[in-house]
């Protein structure tokens, strides 16, 4: 009854943060199923807590260091969101205890699930590349104490419910590997060591240290909202256009002053395949990342189309990244991301020889354009 009553306490605490989570500054479209999953392993020490902390015969303490044994987990998970992330987290091996009946080995294995809250990207911005993260987590699980005929006094395996809570702390090695370290508790039924007291509770902590692999895809991809100005300046326009469609109709169009036009010269017969090198145009991407969109990737195409077409053109893949966002050090390696991301696709799937491209970066040093939101590019340079 005490456990169902922690769990509904839980779940009052899991469903604001919950909610909280879901009024992000940014819109990120839906992932798929297997996009942003990953696995982690990780290992360290637990202790257990429980009456064994004191001896209320003697009216001593027992010293924290002597509860200490080897801990492992072992974990799998998936972000929903840049925010919200599930996992399911197996733990055990054993804990010691040191009732006054005697020295116990407590052998036990468990598992919980669990709802993890990136603090960065709730309350900052969100950047995949970021190098420290904060996750704290809640969940309930379920633990399986062993039997043991050796102990002081004989008990029987039994099963425990479980609630469950950690922080995790991340550090980014590379795109697909993380460094963590975890600190979690678990608080499970009061004969968890076959002791009945006053208590309600008893209970495991533990810290461990690990490596997290996430699997492709990684990154989420941020939508970029339309310019409500830019919007009221085209609605403005359609509104004048209509009025003076609407008073040409009804023949109150004042008569159109004369001009005198040049003669206009005919169009010139554009061959297909014949683009000049000005039409190879830029790849977009999106705020912090480096993967190639569906709708770019007709402009890495028309790039090959041309390359094909000119075997005499080389041509150069220039990244950049845009300055009001990340940092330059930040900036320099995603420019290269996507500058190298450029390349990969127009050697792999379109077949151009690596001797025909050359791929530099320049991070946020260089600005081409005005707009700050268009550096975020790599332009196709034609080299003769």
């Amino acid at each position: 009854m005490k456990t169902r009553k922690h769990l509904i306490a839980l779940l009052f605490v899991m469903v604001p943060l919950f909610a909280f989570s879901q009024s992000q500054k940014e819109t990120v479209s839906l992932n798929k199923f297997w996009d942003n999953w990953f696995i982690s392993a990780g290992g360290g020490v637990q202790t257990f807590i429980g009456e064994s902390y004191r001896d209320d015969q003697r009216g001593d303490f027992f010293k924290f260091k002597d509860y200490w044994t080897p801990a492992v987990t072992l974990s799998v998970g998936k972000y929903f969101t840049p925010v919200i992330g599930l996992r399911i987290q197996g733990y055990g091996w054993s804990v010691y205890d040191k009732p006054i009946y005697g020295d116990n080995k407590i052998k036990y294995i468990g598992g919980h699930g669990d709802v993890m809250f990136n603090l960065n990207n709730l309350f900052g911005k969100y950047n995949p590349n970021r190098f420290f993260t904060i996750t704290p987590w809640l969940g309930a699980g379920f633990n399986y104490r062993f039997a043991d005929n050796d102990a002081p006094f004989t008990w029987g395996k039994r099963r425990n419910a479980s609630i469950n809570g950690g922080v995790l702390l991340g550090f980014r090695l590379t795109n697909a590997i993380d460094l963590n370290l975890e600190v979690q508790g678990m608080m499970t039924g009061d004969d968890f060591n076959n002791v009945v007291v006053d208590r309600s509770y008893e209970g495991i902590a533990a810290a461990t240290i690990g490596l997290t692999y996430k699997f492709k895809k990684r990154d989420f991809e941020v939508c970029q909202p339309m310019d409500q100005a830019l919007i009221d300046q085209l609605n403005g326009q359609i509104n004048s256009l209509r009025n003076d469609l609407n008073a040409c109709l009804a023949k109150t169009c004042p008569p159109c002053p004369a001009v005198n036009c040049p003669e206009v010269p005919k169009p010139a017969t554009v061959v297909q395949g014949e683009c000049p090198p000005a039409a190879f145009g830029v790849v977009k991407f999106s705020i912090g990342s480096s993967v190639i969109t569906t709708d770019q990737q007709l402009n890495v195409y028309l790039a090959s189309d041309y390359l094909k077409n000119h075997p005499d053109v080389n041509i150069k893949v220039v990244g950049y990244a845009d300055k009001k966002t990340g940092n330059p050090t930040l900036n320099l390696k995603l420019s290269e991301q996507r500058a190298k991301a450029v390349t990969k696709m127009l050697a792999d799937k379109y077949g151009i020889a690596q001797n025909r491209i050359e791929t530099s970066w320049d991070g946020d040093k260089v600005q081409p354009y005005s707009t700050n939101e268009w550096n975020r590019v790599v332009i196709f340079v034609p080299q003769k």
